[in-house]
């Protein structure tokens, strides 16, 4: 219905072509920048999440004068449940 057609009732090439290469630019398919941005972030904030304890750790033992075995062991059961859980 929203295409162009002529008198006869076709469709006019020329919409279709527009249609199928919206998503496209020069520099080609915008879809693999999504991609990429989203592995970017998901790298980063995951790896903050894993290795980012050891960075983290003596900030915090530091800032409330916690121990350091009360953190670490505190990190160490969010890790643990949290792959229990994961698992049902």
């Amino acid at each position: 219905m929203g295409r162009a057609t002529d008198a006869i009732g076709h469709q006019n090439r020329n919409a279709r072509r527009t249609d199928a290469t919206s998503a496209m630019s020069i520099w080609g398919f915008q879809g693999w920048r999504v991609v990429a941005a989203c592995f970017v972030i998901a790298s980063v904030a995951w790896s903050l999440g894993l290795f980012g304890a050891s960075v983290y750790l003596q900030a915090v033992t530091a800032e409330h004068g916690w121990a350091i075995s009360t953190v670490a062991s505190a990190i160490t059961v969010f890790y643990l449940t949290s792959a229990a859980l994961q698992r049902t």
